[in-house]
């Protein structure tokens, strides 16, 4: 039997080799922190893609119906939660050689280039929630020694300037998975270290503000130069007085390169998005996605792509708000390509928030994420459910 449960997406917290920024995360992290039943996400995190589709990640225990088309014709849905690191295909990272000692402060050197506006995709937060302006960015570490150094653990991150620390709200937990990884550094490469920044923030920051990172094994403090000018709003009656703002550090990560790689043949596909009239809170629904081709050829689903889909609330509709950010594998079992001038109906499975009331409504968003960092419109599809 295919389940349905499904699991939220850390970004802030698992990323890849040679990472590029991919379309929706949006999905996840805004995740990078869970607000009180609510899960905010931000883009992923990518690499460029090999050749081979070995590489797919796909589950060896799929149950026997997810090989064969359903008898509508359509492919039924799998239980394959991903995390952001599984969207793109990636090369193995480097691993440091035997005996690597943790960084220390005196080796590497950092900057924070830019910070980056998360794409929330079709439905945008409104109310209260389009006023929390959120931004978040890299800080590249650079080994500037001659040995190998290592990196492992949480890395808490402040803003100063000169001896001052910037009074904001400071955050710094990561998952047991981020805390075990391990990331490598050979003589002049990089890593990374990802951060989010909440608003509102009214404080005047000068050229000396810097940030300081708290690296793990007592290895020092590290002085990251924050070329960024961007800053979070300044609008703290807009959000709720006593609200601060809050910067918030990851584990950290292999290099990430922000360049993106050209447009894929899946973004001249369509889809639509289909459901029932209405649902309730708590209640298991199957959507249908119809993913259509109208060029000339077929569009192979090789290497087979991810999909996120957002079930959105506002605070402005009844009950509480709802901002839940869900990547999944897409099930290519049954069927590799979209035939020319046709189109291939998927199953999606998924469960409405507990949270919802009757009289609300609830925006579902679905997006196809191919397996590499792409330009131009993604593939999306929406539907509002009407909550009974």
């Amino acid at each position: 039997m295919l389940s349905a449960a499904g699991s939220t997406v850390d970004v802030a917290n698992v990323r890849g080799y040679r990472m590029r920024i991919g379309p929706m995360l949006a999905l996840a992290a805004v995740v990078l922190a869970g607000l009180s039943g609510c899960v905010r996400t931000g883009p992923s995190n990518t690499t460029s893609p090999p050749d081979s589709a070995t590489a797919v990640r796909t589950s060896v225990s799929a149950p026997p119906e997810a090989y064969n088309l359903a008898s509508d014709g359509s492919v039924p849905w799998v239980d394959e939660p991903l995390d952001s690191r599984d969207i793109y295909l990636h090369s193995a990272p480097p691993s440091p050689p035997a005996g690597a000692k943790p960084c220390r402060a005196k080796q590497l050197s950092g900057i924070l280039a830019s910070w980056i506006t998360p794409n929330y995709g079709v439905e945008k937060p409104r109310g209260f929630d389009a006023n929390i302006s959120h931004l978040y960015g890299y800080v590249d570490l650079h080994n500037t020694s001659t040995t190998w150094c290592t990196l492992q653990g949480e890395a808490p991150t402040t803003m100063v300037t000169g001896a001052k620390t910037i009074p904001m709200n400071y955050r710094h937990q990561i998952n047991a998975k981020a805390r075990a990884r391990v990331t490598g550094i050979p003589p002049d490469g990089h890593a990374s270290l990802r951060l989010d920044w909440d608003g509102p923030f009214c404080a005047e920051l000068t050229d000396q503000t810097r940030l300081a990172v708290e690296l793990p094994h007592d290895g020092g403090t590290l002085r990251v130069t924050l070329a960024a000018t961007e800053r979070p709003a300044c609008n703290p009656a807009a959000v709720k007085p006593t609200v601060k703002a809050t910067l918030s550090s990851s584990a950290f990560d292999e290099a990430v390169d922000l360049t993106p790689i050209g447009p894929s043949p899946l973004q001249r596909m369509t889809a639509e998005i289909t459901g029932p009239a209405s649902a309730r809170p708590k209640e298991r629904i199957i959507l249908r996605v119809a993913l259509t081709n109208p060029t000339g050829e077929p569009i192979a689903l090789r290497p087979c792509p991810a999909y996120g889909l957002e079930l959105h609330a506002s605070r402005d509709d009844l009950g509480e708000p709802v901002n839940v950010r869900l990547l999944y594998q897409l099930n290519c079992r049954p069927a590799t390509t979209v035939p020319a001038g046709g189109s291939l109906t998927f199953q999606i499975a998924t469960v409405v928030p507990g949270d919802l009331v009757p009289g609300s409504q609830l925006t579902v968003t679905w997006e196809l994420m191919p397996r590499q960092q792409t330009t131009g419109d993604p593939v999306r599809g929406q539907l509002v459910l009407p909550i009974a």
